[in-house]
């Protein structure tokens, strides 16, 4: 019987950890027993959700559930014809643009 590992992004990884002597499914650190080999997972990509809430009745305003952890909750902002975001990914993204501004843009959210 194959494990099911649900992820929107990253593929299952196996992970012996040496000093405990356990095997982990990663990312998450779900125990599995020590013989379990890449094989025994199925990968069960989980559509990553966007959540949008107006927070006028003009739409400028959206919260957006992150991707990699259900419990994070960014929000994009329409300021004019500007967008920003919470998150750290605008700081780093060369055209100023987060994979959560673009989902609204692409989306029209």
């Amino acid at each position: 019987m194959k494990i099911q590992f649900r992820h929107p992004i990253y593929p299952p990884a196996i992970v012996p950890f040496p000093i405990s002597g356990q095997t982990y499914l990663m990312p998450g650190w779900t125990p599995v027993p020590s013989d379990t080999k890449l094989s025994d997972i199925e990968w069960i990509r989980e559509e990553r959700q966007v959540q949008h809430t107006p927070a006028t009745s003009t739409k400028t305003e959206w919260v957006v559930v992150s991707s990699t952890d259900a419990s994070k909750q960014y929000t994009v902002r329409l300021t004019g014809s500007r967008y920003t975001c919470t998150c750290y990914g605008v700081r780093r993204a060369k055209n100023g643009k987060c994979k959560h501004i673009t989902k609204i843009e692409t989306h029209g959210l």
